[in-house]
């Protein structure tokens, strides 16, 4: 139950990015070239190729109005557009026929079914049944249908269609065929409206073809070249039939001049050219007429070229807001280079563990009052009343050590100087682990702490004014270098280190700490004073 609300409690709890500069040059060419990928992805691709600065629309409104002209023979008649274009209203989709299977003099009778309904006897051949994928109705009868085959007897359109078609041809012409494509698209919310055709002169259409770069606005196509440019064989496809697709794509650009948005074509065939079932495109119809008072038809089974016209289109506008989007986008993207260099950071490189120990660091909650430290020996001293005290040497260097860390990590405190802390070899990730990492009350005036190395040991005798002088003149900036005991009232007593630091212990009150042995590295415990 504790750990739930331990989690509960750290889930509102602030966290903020911490600034580390990290002297790597290896990461810090993964990074730049992570930078520089993104921002070139972004500059090329988002705003030069996609445009990521416009506002853009898709689907156009479109309106397609087609015209076929051309004449065709074939063995037995001359065909006319009327004939073999269907529909004839001139639509987005339409079929232009290039061969025929005629059945001619159709009439409602009784004749044998083609050869799906093969019999033996009349046993064979069911009164009344019907088969979906036969002509008519059988009479329970089977009669011949050839000199070797007999066949049930149907009642429907007679003849069948397999046994008296014919089949006439008239390809021969049809690559002439000229077609007019005609075609306006609008685009709503930039109101912008184009078309293919020239309105500017009417004679225009008369006399051109079309062509990509002389003929761009004169949308007449051959029907043999519009089947070239599909990749497919005039006779082959003609025989068959199939679906050729024309494509008019408008790209606009609106942020350039009008006559900059112009239609570009394409072809392809649309239907699946070697499938097995059912290959091709055909489709029947029938023409109905009376012959000596009976009803007559002739079944014409027709193949042709279908021609669907596809319209696409896509127009595009300056606006703030998408280039305001897409640079934030970018901008915000650019981060993932610092994501993947601290992940390198904290799981590959060496010494993983110490940058952990820099980067993650959690701030206790300060509160009024005195804080507390977990060096429970130097309390007293640090409480600001008068002590004397020897403790370890090693236990000196290292509490003043994590002091300085500490001092540094808090934002709180006034910041010392670090370059005690970067001459020193010691553990800064067995500082950052400490269950509570407070600084007493009299840290907070702390204004510098040095550790130089002399050739005799100091024991500092100063007043407090006289120190108080010495600080606003700036001398204490020089006890990195030699200090002048004349200056300071310090009289050597030997060799050894010295650690000096200057603290307020009381209200406008200072102190000397001085602390210092014959050899540091025999554990002697060092004399503190405090005035």
């Amino acid at each position: 139950m504790m750990g739930c609300l331990d989690y509960f409690w750290e889930f509102w709890n602030y966290e903020t990015p911490k600034v580390i500069v990290v002297k790597n040059r290896n990461l810090g060419v993964i990074y730049r070239l992570v930078q520089l990928l993104i921002l070139v992805y972004f500059i090329w691709y988002v705003f030069i190729i996609q445009k990521g600065y416009q506002e853009s629309e898709s689907g156009p409104e479109s309106s397609v109005i087609t015209k076929v002209k051309g004449v065709s023979r074939s063995q037995h008649k001359v065909w006319d557009v009327e004939e073999y274009v269907k529909p004839p209203e001139g639509g987005s989709v339409f079929s232009i026929i290039t061969r025929v299977q005629v059945t001619p003099s159709q009439t409602q009778d009784t004749c044998p079914e083609n050869m799906r309904a093969l019999c033996r006897s009349d046993r064979d051949c069911h009164a009344g049944e019907m088969d979906m994928l036969g002509n008519g109705e059988k009479t329970g009868r089977c009669i011949s249908y050839n000199y070797s085959m007999k066949t049930c007897e149907i009642r429907a359109w007679c003849p069948v269609e397999d046994a008296a078609s014919v089949s006439e041809n008239l390809s021969k012409m049809a690559p002439e065929f000229t077609i007019l494509i005609k075609n306006n698209i609008h685009f709503p919310r930039f109101r912008f409206t184009k078309g293919n055709v020239k309105d500017n002169d009417d004679s225009y259409l008369k006399s051109c073809t079309f062509n990509e770069t002389t003929g761009l606005y004169c949308p007449i196509f051959k029907l043999g070249f519009i089947v070239e440019q599909a990749g497919e064989n005039f006779t082959q496809l003609a025989e068959k039939g199939g679906v050729i697709g024309v494509i008019i794509n408008w790209n606009c650009n609106l942020d350039l001049p009008d006559t900059m948005c112009n239609p570009r074509y394409s072809f392809r065939r649309l239907d699946p050219k070697w499938a097995q079932a059912s290959s091709g495109y055909n489709y029947r119809f029938a023409k109905y007429y009376k012959h000596r008072g009976k009803s007559t038809r002739t079944l014409i089974k027709a193949y042709g070229i279908r021609i669907d016209v596809i319209v696409h289109g896509q127009a595009g506008k300056f606006s703030l807001i998408p280039t305001i989007i897409n640079l934030a986008t970018a901008l915000t993207s650019v981060g993932v280079g610092s994501f993947l260099c601290d992940w390198i950071l904290l799981t590959f490189m060496n010494k993983n563990e110490v940058y952990s120990a820099r980067k993650f660091d959690q701030m206790p909650k300060l509160q009024e009052g005195t804080p507390t430290t977990d060096c429970n020996q130097w309390n007293s001293f640090f409480s600001g009343a008068p002590s004397s005290t020897n403790v370890p040497a090693s236990a000196i260097k290292t509490h003043f050590l994590c002091s300085i860390w500490e001092l540094e990590m808090n934002t709180s405190y006034i910041k010392p100087t670090s370059r005690f802390a970067r001459r020193q070899a010691f553990d800064l990730a067995k500082c950052s682990q400490r269950s509570a990492k407070s600084i007493r009350k009299p840290f907070r005036g702390l204004q510098k702490i040095t550790f130089v190395t002399q050739p005799a040991q100091y024991n500092f005798s100063c007043h407090n004014e006289h120190l108080v002088g010495h600080c606003e003149n700036g001398m204490l900036d020089q006890m990195e270098h030699r200090p002048d005991p004349a200056e300071l009232s310090l009289c050597p007593e030997g060799d050894g280190n010295i650690l000096a630091g200057l603290f307020p212990l009381r209200k406008k009150s200072l102190g000397i700490l001085s602390a210092g042995t014959q050899k540091e590295t025999a554990g002697e415990d060092f004399p503190l004073h405090t005035e």
